[in-house]
């Protein structure tokens, strides 16, 4: 958990992935014939364009069991290298990707295909658009509705647990890069309803001091450990799933008028006193942050 995540409920915990219980990313699963399947769509040329293929059981949960994502991967590990960095691949290759997998793993399934409304848009395109370029390959779409907020309040209603600990929604761990950015995503600095869609990690270096219930701790060394950490609150949270979300990424430093200085992405969101928040590279001089006043 971090200062203006969206999704505080979101649970990874490899302990439960068999039981499925407390945690919303669980093992790999064949998925019954009779379930009915989705596929959903997002776009994305010098962002990454994202393919996800949903399963939904008889009580109405939600499995996402496979994903296509648009960004350059490490050929060992499979981590993406540059996060939010598309890979500038035209529509009918992702279509071509698209029918590929379902060639292979899909035959004799019945997928129904929702997608961000902009993709029926012309646009002047001289294959007409990016809908048109997926149906001559026999891929399907219906326009999604792409309302934040009431999407974003379902997706808070399928992340919380039944009294058996049971969500309405899974992610099969396979599904890296859900994974990675579901935690991510935060609120708008504008619309503090909605979500911020501009960034997908914002990152505090390594060496970073934060507060714990042992003291101060470069961030880096919570990695794999669970304990307490201040919030802007005053108190200690649980944290867990400290990790390296991205390498080789630009950082810049703010000075504070006592000396304290901070690395960071330039998206990474600094609260200043007023309760606004505002991104590091819209920080100016005379800003003040908001002091947090630790009850430990």
């Amino acid at each position: 958990m971090f200062e203006g995540q969206v999704f505080t409920e979101w649970v990874n915990d490899p302990k439960n992935y068999q039981t499925r219980q407390k945690t919303h990313v669980i093992e790999p699963f064949i998925i019954p014939s009779d379930w009915k399947r989705y596929r959903s769509f997002d776009w994305g040329y010098s962002r990454p364009f994202s393919v996800g293929y949903w399963a939904e059981d008889p009580s109405g949960r939600l499995y996402r069991y496979h994903e296509m994502y648009g960004t350059e991967k490490d050929t060992v590990t499979r981590v993406t290298k540059e996060p939010n960095k598309g890979l500038y691949m035209s529509v009918d290759k992702v279509a071509d990707l698209v029918r590929a997998y379902e060639d292979k793993y899909e035959k004799g399934n019945k997928i129904i295909g929702y997608a961000d409304p902009s993709i029926f848009a012309d646009n002047g395109m001289p294959d007409g658009s990016i809908a048109r370029i997926f149906e001559r390959r026999g891929i399907f779409w219906q326009p999604a509705d792409n309302e934040r907020i009431a999407g974003k309040m379902q997706i808070h209603y399928r992340l919380a647990f039944d009294v058996d600990g049971l969500p309405m929604l899974y992610v099969f761990n396979t599904c890296k890069d859900f994974i990675r950015t579901m935690p991510n995503l935060v609120y708008d600095l504008k619309d503090v309803e909605d979500i911020d869609t501009d960034g997908e990690d914002h990152c505090l270096i390594g060496d970073t001091l934060v507060w714990t219930d042992r003291g101060k701790i470069p961030i880096k060394n919570l990695v794999d450990t669970n304990g307490l950490v201040v919030s802007s609150d005053g108190n200690l949270h649980k944290y867990s799933d400290v990790r390296l979300t991205q390498k080789n990424v630009d950082v810049f430093t703010i000075e504070l008028e006592d000396g304290i200085k901070i690395t960071a992405t330039k998206n990474h969101r600094f609260m200043l006193k007023s309760g606004e928040w505002k991104r590091l590279d819209e920080l100016r001089e005379g800003d003040e942050l908001y002091e947090c006043k630790y009850n430990i």
